[in-house]
Formats: structure tokens, C-alpha cells, sequence
């Protein structure tokens, strides 16, 4: 929806998701403007590899997910991709952009292979709302202990080179998946939280200006007519 100020102009993008809005988003006035398509990057090698559909974990919510393999009969080492927050698709899809898909191309091309899925959000986002507790383990834990079952037991895949790749959510995560599996050989932290949420939000705190981190009071104006003192605590006149 075009938004028209004084003097500038905005878009507000309204993403929704099973007919409700998951969010509003306050974008330039050039996003909505028709969207290209995808298109491979430059460094990809397509005649390299080959993509495979591969279906995680059991029951009502596994998830589908790709496996990006080269052609070479050698073991490759592999590639787990962790998305972010959010109810993210298996190429992190933001507006035009795939970066996990940029990603799974690009490494194939050289000779690693790469899992990645549809996020358990994504794919069945209706069907958890209904759940009285959904944590992040849920959403991460279970099909990345399947993608490393599957990478350690694929033929063309090294089992002793598995990695966890997290992007964002995905990368504070990547630590738990790399506990829990033996076959995870390493991990690669993308934009990611990598200290304790406690210490990450003191250290925010500290790089703050003064300004923001302790703002000066101005006080309110009071009610026509009022002239009593004023509550902080609950914004009303004292009596």
C-alpha cells in the first residue's frame, strides 16, 4: 500500500500467511514494484551438481528440503544451512532474494554438498498455533538431527566432514546441533548470536548512546484545568 507524506513517500508491505497478517513492514517507495525473479548467481556451475527432493523427519510434521550434490563420484564433505527466525522457506526467501539457494549453488559447484529445508514454521504453521508450547529446539532440533543422519549415511557424502552452517536464530542454535551429533565436524556462525542472550544484551546496552540509554525525562502536560502533580508510574494525576 502507498503511503504519501509531505516529503517523502513510503511503501507498507502487509505480509500474511493463511489469510491473517504476520506482519507489517514499513518499506521504500520502489518496493512494490514488480519483483524479478530468481536467477542463479554468477558463480554457480549447474552442470556441476544435482538437486534431489529429501523429506525430514516423520509423521504430520516432516518437513521437505533439497540436497544439493555434485556429479563427482568422490566423498564430498557437506553442508547443513540453519535459516533464521521466522516462518522461513528452505532458501530464505526475502523479496527477490534466496541466499541459501545462492549458497547451495555456489558450494556445490565446489564440490560440497548441502542440505537445506523448509523451516517446521513454514510448512506447518497452522497446525502448531493450535500447540500450547512450541520451542525454538522444536523448531530447529529435530530435522537437523535428520539432515545429519542423512548426510552421514548418503553415498558421495564424507561423514567425517559434516558442517552446520547457521544464519542468524540458526547460528545460536548451530552449537546445540554440533553437542548432539557426533558427525558434525565444525560449524560456520553467520550474523549470529554466538555468547549467552544475557551478555549479548549488556553488550548492546553498553554501545548505546548515552541518549538512548538513559533519556531525559520531559514532563507531560497536564489535563486542561489540572493543576496537581502528575504520576510517572501510571501516567494519570495524582489526587
Amino acid at each position: 500500500m502507498p503511503l504519501l507524506y509531505e516529503r517523502s513517500n513510503a511503501t507498507l508491505l502487509a505480509v500474511t500467511r493463511a489469510v491473517q497478517v504476520a506482519s507489517l513492514q514499513l518499506a521504500p517507495e520502489n518496493a512494490s514494484a514488480p519483483v524479478s525473479p530468481w536467477e542463479p548467481p554468477d558463480y554457480a556451475a549447474p552442470e556441476r551438481f544435482q538437486e534431489e527432493e529429501v523429506v525430514l523427519g516423520e509423521g504430520s510434521l516432516a518437513v521437505p528440503g533439497t540436497l544439493t550434490i555434485p556429479r563427482s563420484p568422490e566423498p564430498h564433505p557437506a553442508v547443513l544451512l540453519l535459516a533464521g527466525s521466522g516462518p522461513l522457506d528452505r532458501d530464505s526467501t526475502v523479496g527477490p532474494n534466496k541466499p541459501f539457494e545462492d549458497l547451495a549453488w555456489g558450494l556445490a559447484s565446489l564440490g560440497v554438498a548441502v542440505v537445506r529445508f523448509n523451516k517446521v514454521t513454514f510448512a506447518h504453521g497452522e497446525a502448531l498455533s493450535m500447540l500450547a508450547a512450541f520451542t525454538v529446539k522444536d523448531q530447529y532440533m529435530t530435522d537437523a538431527h535428520a539432515v545429519v543422519s542423512l548426510l552421514a549415511n548418503r553415498p558421495g557424502v564424507d561423514a567425517r566432514r559434516i558442517f552446520v552452517l547457521g544464519h542468524s536464530l540458526g547460528g545460536t542454535v548451530a552449537p546445540r546441533v554440533a553437542a548432539a551429533e557426533p558427525h558434525v565436524a565444525g560449524l560456520i556462525i553467520a550474523a549470529s548470536g554466538a555468547e549467552p542472550l544475557q551478555r549479548a544484551i549488556l553488550r548492546q546496552l553498553r554501545t548505546w548512546p548515552p541518549s538512548i540509554r538513559r533519556p531525559k525525562r520531559r514532563p507531560r502536560k497536564a489535563w486542561p484545568g489540572w493543576r496537581g502533580k502528575w504520576s510517572w508510574s501510571t501516567g494519570r494525576p495524582l489526587a
